[in-house]
């Protein structure tokens, strides 16, 4: 290992100083962000198979928040301001009116040119340079298909049978269409298959998914949002409804505070964690209610009891893969009815929400008789009420959420955090969590290690300093212990994460990062599932980023990982990787090309990282043993309105002549991901009148 450990810093230092001699300034752009934000989940395990969590953070960017109209709480929604500067900011556009360029933020306390615009890829401050007299309309339209090869097994006849065991093509495809009127109606469409699902056969009349909603928005309004069709709901904490996704503690901020928005309609391609149906939310001075109800057809793995002859829903599946005939056969075969409502008051500087909700499923959940599920609810259908509250009081906030749950058990799970704003750039927060051992996450999502955090209780701390301006230091530990058995544990069992982050700009054009995390568990032994034993793992990781040009960006990374479990030999692994971005304006070309090198002991040193990747989609993969891959991507828009990208990923593995395992197997040393992808941008201003030319230029 010695001599392995002797080359990788070698490598390192050659990357390094290719870097820094081309000098750089710091590009801290939202692919960045969100690429941060992705990896933690990786590496937690709280990424879906096909990523969709990307697909919603791409859409939050899209939809930026109107500097001049969003209030503290949706400001707050960004997880980048900080209470500080939230403050600041609502105190400056109420002393001297509405920002009429992006310039003006410069001027406050807090916000540094290299910060706006960096916020700027979140928000907008309204066009005052065109006034409309009429009606604006848009629109965006993506087509993207994309194969893997060689074929994998599953798509090959296997044992000399007729068929193979995938009944579909091996195209992945993904067709997305939204269009608004105004800002205030707007209508969706969404329609996605996997690799190996049939298309318009074997039971499915069109792809695998669809989904498709109309929308209407006013927030000068009592309407102030209203759906018809897929959409999402999110409110508090997570504790009592919150569809779709969540992120674990953020590397931007130490808060861990969600701010549900509510209801919003739906464009993720996810085939679980959605709502259809229809949804509305009012608004009246300070008070917002909402209504909303559901009915949703899932996948699930069903028990039948021979004595009893009941049918009874033994797991939800969440994966949304049909591509044999086991899995067609558990299509859909449960229906999900869901429908509650939320009240929520404002005032100076607090609000408070109460809702309630009721999940009821077509057939009944099944306890059954292995341990870990003793605790799990039985029966048809979970009644949630749930409440949640913030207070602003100085440099001090306050939030939290409680819920109690009711089925053939009752439950209560609570969260209370506390956000201290300790001046000069420096920000405290301290969380406790407690969820009974009957309480299940149906269509919840609170804060937790756990995706099933029954039983779970918990302490966060979250710290940022910074002691001179060109230096910030993030750290947060989160201490857990759950008090009952899981799928993995037949024991009770508890850990910890710690994560620290520091960010040093060398000069105004050469930024560094350095990374660390350090993973404690109690895990199953190997060899019997009912003796625990204690897992270390401890991942360090430096980046740096340089644009040495405005059109020319170069990134370095290096990350060793080493990981050990009580009663077996440690294991190492290794990665380093460079990354070029060249973005031109005319022609409208972006080519972006990566290559890396990875070599790790086994599967459990194994490595997440980013990977370039198109619009409206992630790469966050994991890999193990020796080899090398290599991306390169490419974006062209042409005729002003369209844009065409197309993406090629090359693994080459050093150690092995089969690549994955099972259905997904495939022959070979490497394998290689393609995709294209087209968009056709929409865009019409009906009688418009221009008045005045303002841009903003950032100073050299």
């Amino acid at each position: 290992m010695s001599c392995r450990v002797v080359r990788y810093c070698l490598y390192v230092v050659l990357f390094f100083l290719s870097s820094v001699i081309i000098e750089a300034q710091n590009e801290n752009n939202i692919e960045q962000l969100i690429s941060e934000m992705l990896e933690e989940m990786a590496a937690d395990g709280l990424l879906s198979a096909d990523g969709d969590e990307a697909q919603e953070l791409y859409e939050f960017s899209q939809n930026k928040l109107d500097l001049n109209s969003a209030s503290a709480d949706e400001l707050r929604r960004l997880h980048i301001l900080t209470d500080e500067q939230i403050e600041a900011l609502v105190k400056r556009r109420y002393l001297m009116g509405k920002f009429e360029t992006p310039q003006e933020l410069c001027t406050i306390p807090g916000f540094e040119e290299w910060f706006v615009l960096r916020l700027l890829n979140f928000v907008t401050i309204e066009d005052r340079d065109v006034q409309l007299k009429g009606h604006k309309f848009k629109g965006d339209i993506y087509l993207r298909i994309g194969r893997l090869f060689p074929d994998v097994a599953g798509l090959k006849p296997k044992n000399n049978s007729v068929g193979a065991p995938y009944l579909g093509d091996p195209y992945k495809g993904l067709l997305r269409l939204r269009m608004s009127l105004d800002e205030n109606w707007s209508v969706g469409a969404v329609a996605e298959k996997d690799a190996g699902e049939p298309l318009f056969s074997h039971g499915i009349s069109t792809a695998d998914f669809t989904s498709a909603y109309i929308a209407y928005e006013n927030k000068r309004k009592p309407i102030a949002r209203a759906v018809i069709g897929h959409y999402s709901a999110r409110f508090g904490q997570g504790l009592g409804l919150w569809t779709g996704f969540s992120t674990d503690a953020s590397s931007v901020q130490t808060s861990i505070d969600r701010n549900g928005v509510g209801i919003r309609p739906s464009m993720s391609a996810s085939e679980y964690g959605y709502l259809r149906g229809a949804a509305i939310m009012l608004v009246k001075n300070r008070w917002q209610a909402t209504l909303f109800g559901s009915h949703t057809d899932n996948d699930a793995t069903i028990f039948e009891d021979d004595d009893t002859t009941v049918v009874r829903i033994q797991s939800i599946q969440q994966d949304g893969y049909h591509r044999t005939k086991n899995e067609l056969a558990g299509r859909n075969n449960v229906e999900i009815l869901t429908y509650g409502g939320y009240l929520a008051k404002g005032f100076n500087k607090s609000n408070i929400g109460i809702g309630a909700n009721y999940w009821h499923t077509s057939k009944e959940l099944c306890s059954s008789d292995e341990l870990y599920k003793i605790n799990y609810p039985a029966g048809k259908y979970i009644t949630t009420i749930h409440g949640d509250y913030h207070s602003q009081l100085r440099k001090v906030r306050l939030y939290g959420e409680m819920a109690f749950q009711k089925s053939n058990v009752t439950a209560l799970a609570f969260m209370q955090a506390i956000d201290i704003t300790l001046g000069g750039g420096n920000y405290l927060t301290l969380a406790y969590r407690n969820f009974g051992k009957h309480y299940y996450a149906a269509q919840q999502n609170p804060f937790s290690k756990a995706g099933k955090p029954g039983g779970e209780s918990g302490v966060y701390i979250g710290l940022q300093i910074s002691p001179f301006s060109s230096l910030s230091v993030l750290a947060n530990a989160n201490v857990y212990r759950n008090s009952w058995l899981t799928y993995q544990k037949l024991f009770p069992s508890d850990g910890y994460k710690l994560r620290l982050k520091a960010s040093y700009m060398i000069t105004s054009k050469t930024t560094i990062e350095f990374r660390a995390r350090l993973d404690r568990n109690d895990v199953a032994s190997s060899a019997d599932r009912y003796q625990m034993e204690r897992e270390h793992r401890t991942s360090y990781k430096i980046l740096l980023s340089s644009t040495p040009l405005p059109i020319l960006r170069f990134r370095t990374q290096a990350e060793h990982v080493h990981h050990k479990e009580e009663g077996q030999p440690g294991a190492d692994g290794f990665w380093i990787a460079e990354d070029i971005k060249l973005s031109l304006n005319k022609p409208d070309l972006t080519v972006i090309a990566m290559m890396a090198h990875f070599d790790t002991d086994n599967y459990d040193s194994r490595i997440y990282t980013y990977l370039p990747d198109l619009l409206y989609s992630m790469s966050i993969p994991s890999y193990s043993g020796r080899g090398v891959l290599a991306v390169m991507q490419v974006k062209y828009g042409f005729l002003r309105n369209f844009e065409i990208a197309a993406r090629a990923h090359l693994t080459h593995y050093y150690d092995r002549t089969e690549i994955g395992s099972g259905n997904q197997m495939t022959d070979g040393r490497n394998r290689l991901d393609v995709r294209v992808q087209l968009r056709a941008k929409l865009y019409k201003y009906f009688k418009r009148k221009r008045i005045a030319n303002v841009d903003f230029v950032q100073k050299e």
